[in-house]
Parts: C-alpha cells; structure tokens; sequence
C-alpha cells in the first residue's frame, strides 16, 4: 500500500475534516491512553513518543496528536468498544516502522467501517 496514493490522501483529508466538525477532539487522550490496561505497552509507547513530535504533517495540516485525540475518543464509544480496540492496536502495530504520514493514515483507517465519518479509500488506478 502506497500511503501517498491520490485516493488516501483525498479520503483522508475529508475523514480528519468530518472527525475535526464533530469537536469530539479530546485533550486528555495521552493519560487516558497511558491508563488504559487494555493496550499493551508497547502500543502505548509507540502512541505517546509519536505525540510528542510537534510535526505537523503538510499533507493533511495535523500533527500525530491530533489526529490520535479525534480517533481514540470514538473507538470508546463504538457499539463494541473492545473489537474496536482491537483493530487500533493492528493498526498501530502495523505503523510501527512507517513514516509519522502513515502512522496517522493508520490511526484514521481503524476508524474506517466503525464510524462514518472516517473512511479511508484506495484509488484502483
């Protein structure tokens, strides 16, 4: 998979814009990653050291801790929270050696069939 693919880059703008108008962004997302037993601690670890970076990622106008503060609010709140966690944690282990860009594509993309805000396409060029 090519992150920078026409068809990601699009669907993820407008996922991160219909997360950002729901104003579901929750400051408070690192502690209650940090406490959360359900993570494994190198997930945590890898979510926290990526937040920290300031960086803020040309193509979608984000940082990391932007986005992660939009998308882990609404995995709590899906119809199966624990399912939901679940799919984060393979999408953030499958981050691990990614740029911070596809870190956060992956981030988004475990959103994606679980809310409808986040849907994140490939172009079938």
């Amino acid at each position: 998979m090519n992150v920078y693919d026409s068809g990601i880059v699009r669907s993820a703008k407008d996922s991160i814009d219909r997360l950002q108008k729901l104003n579901v962004y929750d400051e408070t997302t690192l502690d209650k990653i940090s406490a959360d037993p359900d993570l494994p601690d190198n997930i945590k670890k890898v979510l926290l050291e990526t937040s920290r970076d300031p960086y803020v990622q040309p193509i979608l106008g984000v940082t990391f801790q932007d986005v992660l503060g939009l998308v882990y609010p609404l995995l709590l709140t899906t119809s199966e929270p624990q399912e939901a966690k679940k799919i984060f944690i393979t999408e953030v282990t499958d981050s691990i050696e990614k740029s911070y860009y596809g870190k956060i594509i992956r981030v988004l993309n475990s959103l994606t069939g679980l809310h409808p805000a986040v849907n994140i396409t490939y172009s079938t060029v």
